[in-house]
């Protein structure tokens, strides 16, 4: 169920939202991937479940909004609501605390989202424990491993995924008039808190396609050597790269750009 292009931004309104309990070092990480993006997004959200936030770094390309989950029986799905309800953007990018994207995520979601209103699946690596520590993000690709069980994503554009027990909320986007229509304002508190079966059933119940985007590729890293599993639920403004808006649409990106080769050498990790 396509949106027509005539009633999206052409430039639109990014925001990149995740969630944050503890582990600083984890969201330092998040940051200094995101201000290394070949398209930076125009703000993160950050959602806490903790009393108070943390010093972030200075001078990042995009604004940072914060907001606070309240405690309940379900803080995680809370925080995730009040990051979508905080975020301004027309294009939503949830990235799990644990992700550390790779340079070309928000350029590849951008750009797929200029033409669809489908959701979009990223493509998870598994981070053997402490890979991220002064790596940069060609190491962390030769690094990644795929689970077994998650597919691949294609090699360039989208390809549709029928099985919404395939939905895993680690790294998604979807625009935010898309949400909104399927399962309105407050429909990451089920969603998510539920391991996205609920957001996934509504999805699928609006007809909005699944669709796995090349390019928006995320690395998690895992705590004590562990290894994540694909969670099976059956079982903008276009910006430079100096972060300053140009006003022109997304481009897809040039041979080698969505590669781990094509960002600075200089360590981005802590």
């Amino acid at each position: 169920m396509a949106q027509s292009a005539a009633h999206f931004p052409v430039s639109p309104k990014i925001s990149v939202l995740t969630i944050v309990q503890g582990r600083k070092p984890l969201l330092e990480n998040l940051l200094q991937a995101l201000r290394g993006q070949l398209m930076p997004p125009d703000e993160v959200v950050i959602a806490y479940m903790q009393p108070d936030p943390f010093e972030l770094p200075d001078k990042l390309p995009f604004e940072v909004r914060i907001c606070f989950a309240e405690d309940g029986h379900m803080p995680v799905a809370d925080a995730w609501k009040r990051a979508a309800e905080t975020a301004t953007g027309d294009v939503l990018i949830y990235l799990d605390p644990d992700c550390i994207p790779a340079p070309s995520l928000v350029m590849a979601y951008a750009l797929e989202l200029q033409e669809t209103d489908g959701c979009l699946i990223g493509d998870v690596l598994d981070l053997p424990g402490g890979a991220a520590e002064g790596a940069d993000a060609a190491a962390l690709e030769r690094a990644g491993e795929r689970p077994a069980d998650r597919p691949a994503p294609p090699a360039t554009g989208l390809s549709p995924e029928p099985d919404y027990d395939m939905f895993q909320g680690q790294t998604v986007a979807l625009r935010r008039a898309t949400l909104t229509r399927c399962a309105g304002p407050g429909a990451l508190a089920s969603g998510f808190g539920r391991q996205g079966a609920d957001l996934a059933r509504k999805l699928e119940a609006a007809g909005v396609q699944l669709y796995h985007c090349a390019g928006a590729r995320a690395y998690r890293q895992l705590r004590s050597g562990g290894r994540t599993r694909l969670n099976r639920l059956g079982g903008t403004a276009a910006l430079g790269r100096d972060g300053e808006r140009t006003g022109d649409r997304p481009r897809r990106p040039a041979a080698g750009e969505a590669g781990a080769a094509s960002v600075p050498k200089t360590r981005l990790y802590s």
